[in-house]
């Protein structure tokens, strides 16, 4: 696992500071240096994204392999069962 270093000031003695919850991707790690007190979450590749990891990669995948959007929402939604109104057609 890669070591976690402060973003703010390089430094390597952090500890865990509680979780930050989010509506969809749930909670997450939050982290705070004990020498400059800077609070952060670690970058994951989805930081700030409103959908959960899975969705997100499940529709790049099906994007790269020529789907129609009405399929790659019908799939996304039978596979997560996403109650979410704006993947809905109007």
């Amino acid at each position: 696992m890669k070591e976690l270093v402060c973003p703010h000031c390089k430094e390597k003695d952090i500890k865990k500071d509680g979780v930050r919850t989010t509506e969809k991707r749930g909670k997450i790690q939050r982290y705070k240096c004990k020498l400059c007190k800077y609070r952060f979450v670690v970058d994951d590749g989805f930081y700030r994204m409103r959908n959960k990891p899975e969705i997100i990669t499940m529709s790049i995948d099906m994007y790269v392999s020529n789907l129609s959007s009405r399929k790659n929402e019908k799939s996304i939604k039978q596979t997560f069962k996403h109650q979410n109104k704006s993947y809905e057609h109007s």
